[in-house]
């Protein structure tokens, strides 16, 4: 998929037109989605999500949007989903971020109920035309996706003024905050 993983030059760029950038990690779709792996797919995806947002300039203290692909069941929420977002809020707690989910309206119901997620992006499959109202992010249905570029890419909308955007870290700032703190 052309744009993925997300570079730091790319970020760099993106800052120097006045844009910032929000996490999410997506892997596998379908038959080989990220989830499928429940709490173990977690502990395999978690750490690569982690290093990919660092590696770009990604801040702590943001969430990174966990991508829940599909119009899951019930029965995969209960045994396969909720078990890999717990995990993933484990790994992104301790490297000191918070967890985002993205997913359908249904999905994002049955997260809260489990206070999976402090952030929530939606997409439209299996939400039947509903917005769900707790989602900070609107991801709009693919006829509505525009070419930037040379590359399809989806439309979205933004329902808060925090949505778990970031700037990039400044390597050089951060050399100097590290040497101010050794004084």
């Amino acid at each position: 998929m052309s744009g993925k993983p997300l570079l730091r030059r790319e970020v760099d760029d993106f800052r120097a037109h006045g844009l910032s950038m929000v996490s999410c990690y997506q892997y596998g779709r379908a038959e080989t989605a990220d989830w499928k792996g429940g709490a173990g797919g977690a502990d395999t995806h978690a750490p690569v999500g982690i290093r990919i947002h660092r590696e770009a300039g990604g801040p702590g203290g943001v969430p990174m949007y966990v991508a829940i692909d599909d119009n899951p069941t019930w029965w995969q929420f209960e045994n396969q989903i909720a078990p890999y977002l717990e995990r993933w809020r484990h790994h992104l707690g301790g490297a000191g971020m918070k967890l985002g989910v993205y997913a359908n309206a249904p999905t994002i119901d049955w997260c809260r109920g489990r206070n999976l997620g402090e952030y929530f992006w939606q997409h439209d499959w299996g939400s039947n035309g509903r917005l769900n109202p707790h989602a900070t992010i609107h991801q709009l249905p693919v006829k509505q996706q525009v070419t930037v570029g040379g590359v399809v890419s989806d439309l979205n909308r933004v329902y808060a003024l925090d949505y778990g955007q970031w700037w990039p870290i400044d390597p050089a700032a951060l050399a100097q905050s590290a040497l101010g703190s050794q004084s």
